[in-house]
């Protein structure tokens, strides 16, 4: 693999400077593996003037600790669902759990939920549309990028 590199460059390197651009193609190799494991998504028409991009993806379950049949969804701060809801929100947008403001969690029909989140800096703002998935926790179906946070 180094063999590559070195032909398809200046032959006069040093075997310093040949190690140094394995370790950064490594890297990006290794950030184009991790990109891979992130969902696909699909942009999608929405009519909301405040919605800068809309998608959906293929994102897997969050998974859960909750057992047994999941009748309604416990909104108090600190629960399994706030927890899993989060988490799965994070998972979808890529505002760290821990870089969250959660604006709104609110049901939005049938074990679903909407939540709208941002970062504390209030630069990323999102809307997420969730579903309950039975032994498997909550699922991201809808990723609404927003322009401001919502006053309701």
């Amino acid at each position: 693999q180094n063999r590559t590199i070195t032909e398809s460059n200046d032959a006069t390197r040093t075997p310093d400077s040949a190690k140094d651009s394995s370790e950064k193609e490594h890297s990006s190799n290794t950030e184009e593996a991790e990109e891979d494991d992130e969902a696909e998504t699909k942009e999608v028409p929405s009519t909301d003037e405040n919605v800068a991009k809309a998608y959906t993806g293929d994102w897997e379950p969050i998974g859960t600790s909750q057992t047994g049949e999941h009748s309604a969804t416990d909104y108090t701060d600190g629960s399994a669902d706030r927890i899993e809801i989060k988490q799965a929100v994070a998972a979808a947008t890529g505002i760290s759990a821990d870089n969250m403001i959660e604006w709104w969690i609110g049901n939005a029909g049938d074990q679903q939920v909407t939540a709208t989140v941002s970062d504390t800096q209030k630069e990323k703002i999102a809307r997420v549309q969730l579903k309950w998935v039975d032994g498997e926790g909550w699922q991201v179906t809808l990723v609404e990028e927003l322009n401001e946070i919502p006053n309701n």
